[in-house]
């Protein structure tokens, strides 16, 4: 499984019977619980403290421990093993990616000249001068602008933007 870097995330930990190796352990306290992890580079084991607010059993033997987006701030792989007493030990892998915003517009860059007037959306007229600020709305692919005509004072212009991005957008 795949997730974004420095992003909290519950992530899945299976629990069965050390002798059997099929049957789901259930009703497992917190503090029954150890788990250690590490993330890329590491040389040795980071322990996690296990509370009643990063533990939550969801049923059939199966529960979530939830690490903070400082413990998932590496790219790469992030290894975590759960033991419990009596239990076979659960070994858990994921790889940490760039928390780009992939799904968020890029508010920053431009790769295209390209650009389309806005079809939905409105703008709300500021308080600091009497008129309107914006007169054009242009999207350009990756980023909105707000124009203004020759001679309108924008100084001190704020602006707030909602982006809905639907289906079949690059991202």
């Amino acid at each position: 499984m795949k997730i974004k870097q420095s992003a909290a995330k519950q992530l899945r930990v299976i629990l069965t019977d050390d002798t059997d190796f099929k049957t789901r352990e259930t009703t497992i306290a917190f503090g029954a619980v150890t788990c250690n992890y590490m993330k890329e580079g590491d040389s040795s084991w980071t322990e996690k403290s296990i509370t009643a607010l990063n533990w939550t059993e969801i049923g059939n033997g199966i529960y979530l421990i939830s690490f903070t987006g400082g413990e998932l701030d590496t790219i790469g792989n992030f290894i975590y093993n759960v033991n419990v007493a009596n239990i076979l030990e659960y070994p858990g892998w994921v790889i940490i990616e760039a928390n780009q915003n992939d799904d968020l517009a890029d508010l920053i860059t431009s790769y295209s000249p390209i650009t389309h007037a806005a079809t939905a959306g409105n703008i709300t007229v500021g308080t600091q001068v009497a008129g309107t600020y914006a007169k054009t709305a242009i999207e350009d692919e990756d980023y909105w602008q707000i124009q203004c005509e020759a001679g309108d004072d924008a100084a001190g212009l704020d602006v707030d933007l909602t982006f809905s991005i639907g289906e079949g957008r690059d991202q």
